[in-house]
């Protein structure tokens, strides 16, 4: 079979791919080695998101809620979706300023706080222990 046969799979009339055996047919295949390398790195990936996942188990968990009036910036921050550094910040400084928030409705003095943040967070605000 000639070479360029063979990549084809086009086979010549004295020789035809079910009298060749099993181990020559692989190693003139040409996707042979495609299909190894694909299921090496198929291996691989598996047990990269295996190791991913052990990872993220091993995670410490947040809390799932803050209490606006007594957290610090960085606590609002990361308890709160949608609410960044900065924001947090806004909100313990007018806090400071204004005194507790009574309601949730206070919350929306702050700039950059709206309704959108407050529907989104309305389960994970305390307002009082």
């Amino acid at each position: 079979m000639t070479p360029l046969a063979s990549i084809f799979s086009v086979s010549s009339a004295s020789s035809t791919p079910s009298a060749q055996p099993a181990r020559t047919r692989r190693r003139h295949n040409p996707l042979y080695g495609l299909r190894t390398l694909f299921t090496g790195l198929m291996l691989v990936l598996l047990a990269g998101f295996a190791t991913a996942a052990r990872a993220v188990d091993d995670l410490p968990t947040l809390p799932i809620t803050v209490n606006v009036n007594t957290a610090d910036a960085r606590t609002i921050a990361n308890v709160l979706q949608g609410v960044g550094v900065s924001r947090a910040a806004a909100i313990v400084a007018y806090r400071e300023q204004n005194g507790s928030f009574k309601v949730l409705d206070d919350l929306s003095n702050v700039k950059g706080v709206g309704n959108r943040t407050l529907e989104l967070n309305a389960t994970r605000i305390l307002l009082n222990d």
